[in-house]
């Protein structure tokens, strides 16, 4: 069924921040809403200059430019290439999957995140910047998907409920890798300050 993955991923982000996340966090209630208005969105559609675009597309968009106007200099610039590289992939990807099926040995979803998340983990190390590259390239990329395919009048939603599993998933990796990386890094600082009290006690 499409749109599972989506639903479960964001109910549990949905728990995650409203009992887990601590109420003194000025950002839990902020997230809280994201998360709710995109379940809420992610159903509805719309046509816009010919294509059909599910609001929660249009709502990520318009949230991932809100964030990319608050980038300065080459931090921006750096976020718009690597969103640019992701978009190429995107599509690439998609081109790939429609004229040559037969390549797709493994899950379709699984296996178009896993490329999207080694992508962004590659581009960014800041986890928020990932998950904002992420949701920015995939959208413009099912953009000029839908662009490509319009000429040859096939009409596919931008936005559907199979994007949105593909992005809860590569979510999911980012969270798990960005976690990883914490805990590695502690273990580290932890190693490094056992060293340096060995040392002093030779």
């Amino acid at each position: 069924m499409e749109g599972i993955i989506f639903y479960w991923t964001f109910w549990a982000l949905w728990i995650c921040t409203t009992f887990f996340m601590s109420k003194s966090n000025p950002k839990r209630v902020k997230y809280t809403v994201i998360i709710l208005l995109s379940i809420i969105l992610s159903s509805q559609y719309i046509h816009i200059l010919g294509l059909k675009m599910s609001l929660v597309s249009i709502f990520f968009l318009i949230l991932s430019y809100y964030e990319v106007g608050k980038m300065q200099g080459k931090s921006r610039v750096y976020f718009l290439i690597t969103s640019f590289i992701l978009m190429l992939a995107y599509g690439s990807f998609q081109l790939f999957e429609l004229f040559d099926p037969v390549w797709l040995i493994l899950d379709r979803n699984w296996m178009f995140a896993v490329v999207l998340t080694y992508m962004i983990i590659m581009m960014h190390n800041d986890g928020f910047k990932r998950m904002i590259t992420l949701i920015f390239g995939s959208i413009q990329g099912e953009i000029v998907y839908a662009l490509v395919l319009d000429r040859y009048s096939i009409e596919i939603p931008v936005g559907s409920l199979q994007f949105l599993d593909v992005i809860s998933i590569s979510v999911c990796l980012i969270l798990a890798w960005s976690g990883f990386e914490k805990i590695t890094s502690l273990f580290e600082g932890h190693v490094h300050q056992l060293e340096k009290g060995r040392g002093r006690q030779s």
